[in-house]
């Protein structure tokens, strides 16, 4: 948001011929988007593995006891906290820049967009690629914008990679 300061200058001359200068400000602050975004660990296939009790810093979320070939299941939430609607809303991950395998699994699929309430949203592309965008993402305004308060879900499975040696977390992040 921006904030700025609208000034008034008030000039005069008293009966007395004394100069008089009154001088005020008021503050204004623009309306603007404010996006968040969290991406969380919502199930796997193993029953086996789990969520992390305590978080590292700056984590959303974290599993542990994922095997290769267990299947994770992903929710990344976008909102609008802000004051005005945010317009051509893409989201993208690390995998469109080194792809999925870089990332320690074998596919990736989208599950769902939808809407705080469920209800399904248009987009276009995916996660794993390039972008998704958001192409009219919420019917009530139907207008392709994200509105204050307003939230887009979008849902997807991951298979950890058969391949893949066990060693360090696979570190994963969306933007």
């Amino acid at each position: 948001r921006l904030q700025f300061y609208n000034i008034a200058v008030g000039r005069t001359t008293n009966s007395f011929l004394q100069p008089l200068t009154v001088i005020d400000s008021e503050p204004v602050t623009t309306r603007a988007p404010e996006l968040t975004i969290r991406k969380d660990i919502v199930s796997s296939t193993n029953p086996a593995s789990g969520p992390v009790p305590t978080l590292p810093p700056t984590f959303d979320a974290a599993w542990e006891n994922a095997d290769a070939g267990d299947q994770i299941t992903f929710r990344v939430t976008l909102e609008n906290q802000g004051s005005r609607e945010a317009v051509e809303v893409r989201v993208s991950d690390r995998w469109s820049q080194n792809g999925v395998a870089a990332q320690g699994y074998s596919s990736c699929v989208v599950d769902s967009v939808a809407n705080g309430a469920g209800t399904p949203l248009a987009f276009t592309g995916d996660l794993f690629t390039g972008e998704l965008a958001l192409t009219n993402p919420l019917p009530a305004d139907s207008d392709g914008t994200v509105e204050p308060d307003e939230q887009a879900l979008i849902t997807f499975t991951c298979t950890v990679d058969p391949a893949f040696a066990p060693g360090p977390p696979i570190d994963d992040e969306a933007v």
